[in-house]
């Protein structure tokens, strides 16, 4: 790669401006009630976070959410490259949703947030 004029040295592609591209790594904490998640302040048309952010939802000891709740997040950050969930609860515990819409385990959690995540980024805009 080559600089504009023809005496300069070559510069790596990172100095040019066309390097990796690297993304800030947000942390959120979401808020529980007991066992239970909430999004909190992560509504259906808040956007937080830039686009293409590494987003990190901490869930601390909780393990359960309902699947509203976890279609607003998955809503409000569609625009993120990633989101991560970390928490003290047993990831290896079988996620399920049961009867009353609550979604149990953690792996459970992210996989609702991913999918509704994908479903709104695919939806046509008008």
């Amino acid at each position: 790669m080559n600089g504009r004029r023809t005496e300069e040295r070559p510069r790596p592609a990172v100095m040019a401006g066309r390097g990796p591209a690297v993304r800030a790594e947000y942390r959120l904490k979401l808020p529980a009630d007991g066992r239970i998640l909430s999004a909190g302040f992560l509504g259906e048309h808040y956007r937080p976070f830039p686009p293409g952010a590494s987003v990190v939802l901490d869930a601390g000891s909780a393990t359960a959410m309902t699947v509203e709740q976890a279609r607003f997040i998955g809503r409000s950050l569609a625009h993120c490259s990633e989101i991560t969930i970390s928490g003290t609860a047993d990831h290896s515990a079988r996620g399920r949703v049961d009867d009353f819409g609550l979604i149990h385990g953690l792996d459970a959690i992210a996989n609702v947030i991913s999918q509704a995540a994908h479903a709104f980024a695919m939806e046509r805009r008008k």
